[in-house]
């Protein structure tokens, strides 16, 4: 009965195999919330991976459900009557909606029945706490808080601790610092706050790349399509850095794509003496199974140079290379959640996967 290459339609068929058999045993009775805490139970036990859910059965039940690790975010609201449900809360902001904010803890589900009753939140299994910590760095926008993480704060937080790796550098009239748009901003900003903290002179702020704003694409998978997109998708000012020095901030370095178009075009076009490359993102050298599109981890720029940084420096043809330590990142998760820093996942940095299942996906079991 598989007439799609989605995983979700799979969970859609198991869901519904539940329901036929609950409602079998209900004569055709409602569903009530005992009923689905076992359909999610058994749901559980057989599916490993990330799914924040929300859907309505044909009996008008609506469902909203997380995974035992809380891989991914899920929040909702009641307003007016009304139950929402969005994968972040920028979704509500947009509504005008601020305030009473709820994330879906991990295991959990509520239900929402057909006269309109809201049941609390419901545990169908063990929480096994395991929340990926990548959104907060990159996927989840920047004026979203999840997992009790204001995002803006966290990254600015990065930034400040990726200036502590550069405390012996004095700058001068001729350093300037410049983020790959959009998400490293808050990076950059908290870059320059660690410089003043320090009591010295940040680099100067220049806009290296000007995003295109007529021009649209849409990411590919084929390496030089990549960076092909990413040189067209920005604009430059011709000699803008000729002499000087950049600091560029980024937030990571996946495939190495997006930096081995940019990097390239800035040294041709800006003409900067030296360009020196921070990530606040520890090396990704680990495919994801999760819901990130890195399965195949020959792809990823970390493992092909086996976490050398002479030799990623060398490929993204920088004068020299930095990232945040692992250790780093999971302090900064567990000090803006309040979880433990065990309770994130960082299985693309550190290969420490949820299941073992992953670990021989990525070929790690051994």
């Amino acid at each position: 009965h598989i007439r799609t290459e989605t995983d979700t339609e799979i969970m859609r068929i198991m869901l519904k195999k539940g329901i036929i058999n609950k409602l079998r045993r209900n004569n055709n009775g409602p569903l009530g919330v005992s009923d689905f805490q076992e359909i999610f139970a058994e749901l559980s036990d057989k599916f490993i991976g990330a799914y924040s859910l929300t859907y309505i059965d044909g009996t008008g039940n609506l469902i909203i459900a997380r995974d035992p690790q809380g891989t991914r975010p899920l929040v909702y609201t009641v307003q007016d009557e009304c139950f929402l449900a969005a994968s972040e809360p920028t979704a509500f902001h947009r509504q005008g909606i601020y305030e009473d904010i709820h994330n879906l803890e991990p295991a959990h589900f509520i239900l929402v029945n057909n006269k309109h009753e809201v049941s609390e939140q419901i545990q169908f299994a063990e929480v096994r706490r395991n929340m990926c910590g990548f959104d907060h760095e990159y996927f989840a926008h920047v004026t979203s808080i999840i997992n009790g993480i204001s995002n803006q704060f966290y990254r600015r937080e990065g930034g400040i601790e990726l200036s502590k790796l550069d405390e012996d550098v004095i700058f001068t009239f001729d350093d300037f610092l410049a983020c790959v748009p959009e998400t490293p901003r808050s990076i950059a900003h908290g870059y320059v706050e660690g410089c003043l903290r320090q009591g010295k002179n940040p680099p100067l702020p220049f806009e290296a790349l000007i995003r295109d704003r007529h021009y649209r694409s849409f990411m590919e998978d084929n390496p030089q399509n990549r960076i092909e997109k990413t040189r067209q998708k920005f604009l430059q000012t011709p000699g803008g850095l000729k002499g000087k020095v950049l600091w560029l901030i980024e937030d990571s370095i996946v495939r190495g794509d997006v930096g081995g178009g940019v990097i390239p075009m800035i040294r041709e076009i800006l003409q900067p003496d030296k360009i020196h490359f921070r990530v606040a993102w520890s090396p990704y050298k680990h495919p994801c199974f999760r819901g990130i599109d890195t399965p195949d981890k020959v792809r990823l720029l970390a493992y092909r140079c086996q976490g050398n940084l002479e030799k990623m420096g060398q490929e993204l043809q920088v004068d020299s290379l930095k990232f945040l330590s692992i250790e780093t990142n999971r302090k900064l998760l567990a000090k803006h959640s309040g979880y433990g820093p065990e309770d994130f996942c960082m299985a693309c940095t550190d290969g420490n996967y949820p299941t073992e299942f992953e670990k021989r996906l990525a070929g790690l079991n051994d």
